[in-house]
């Protein structure tokens, strides 16, 4: 049986916070610094789930949405709904924990957030940002049809500058046509 998915609740903060610093660090350890994932990296990703989780989600604004094995958080996403943002809607977070990877987890993530956006966001571009230097995650992104729009670089303490690429997607019916199953 697959994994649930539902909204995440306020009592995911911490699961959500360990696995944002565990997946982050595994990910990029070999872009970024010891010295950004040791002091830097849990106080960010503290302040940013205890501030987005501190009153109710307003769904216009934001959506969370997490897969629940049983009371163990396997992965989560997040969007970010901004009306000035001239990339559209922000796919901030996909996390999908080591015992859960390869068994198309983080493709029912983005198919269950892309259902949550509010009717304005429907027509509006998607941007996500990737670390240049985090090839699984690119592969995703290139095989979803991302295309990369800008290249930047980043500055993260106790790191040298960090090239990051901008993907984007033209609306949200071209991404979920991407993810959705092949069928014969």
């Amino acid at each position: 049986m697959p994994i649930p998915i539902r909204p995440a609740r306020a009592a995911d903060r911490d699961a959500i916070i360990g696995m944002h610093v565990t997946m982050s660090r595994k990910a990029y350890g070999h872009i970024l610094s010891d010295y950004y994932f040791a002091e830097v990296l849990p106080a960010e990703k503290d302040k940013l789930w205890s501030e987005r989780f501190a009153g109710p989600v307003d769904p216009e604004r934001l959506s969370i949405m997490v897969a629940d094995a049983d009371g163990v958080l396997a992965g989560f996403t997040s969007a970010v709904f901004d009306p000035s943002d001239k990339w559209g809607t922000y796919l901030h977070h996909l996390y999908v924990g080591s015992d859960f990877q390869r068994q198309g987890l983080a493709r029912r993530l983005w198919l269950a957030i892309l259902d949550t956006f509010p009717a304005a966001f429907l027509d509006t571009p998607i941007s996500l940002l990737a670390l240049e230097g985090n090839m699984p995650a690119r592969a995703l992104y290139d095989r979803m049809g991302g295309r990369i729009e800008e290249r930047i670089l980043a500055q993260y303490p106790g790191s040298p500058d960090t090239p990051v690429l901008r993907y984007t997607w033209p609306h949200r019916d071209e991404l979920r046509q991407k993810l959705a199953p092949h069928t014969a």
